[in-house]
């Protein structure tokens, strides 16, 4: 079952494709440590929970954002590919969007569903 947080990230990635900087205000909206890295781990366990359950996918917008292009990936690789290009930016917090997120014919069906 998903919690309140898990909920409103996924039904944002029903409604439109949703980077990461997008994930990382929700968070923080909800979260009562600000601290950066306290906001990252919080990021990654939200993201891998939401991938490995099926319900999101990891990947990118088109340039013109009318369709989104999936990494190939199976959850766990995508999490390390988010954890890795996060490292690489060497900021605990992001505001660039390297990842972006859309919900999955699943992720969509639990958002129709009841609360």
């Amino acid at each position: 079952m998903l919690n309140g947080l898990d909920r409103r990230i996924l039904t944002s990635c029903v409604d439109r494709y949703v980077g990461l900087s997008f994930v990382l205000s929700q968070i923080a909206e909800e979260s009562k440590d600000s601290a950066p890295l306290a906001l990252r781990a919080k990021a990654i366990a939200v993201l891998g929970q939401l991938l490995k359950d099926g319900l999101i996918r990891a990947g990118r917008p088109t340039p013109d954002g009318k369709a989104f292009v999936a990494w190939s990936l199976e959850a766990k690789d995508s999490l390390q590919r988010i954890e890795q290009e996060w490292t690489a930016t060497g900021r605990p917090a992001v505001s660039a969007d390297f990842v972006w997120f859309a919900a999955t014919k699943q992720g969509a069906r639990v958002c129709a569903g009841p609360a």
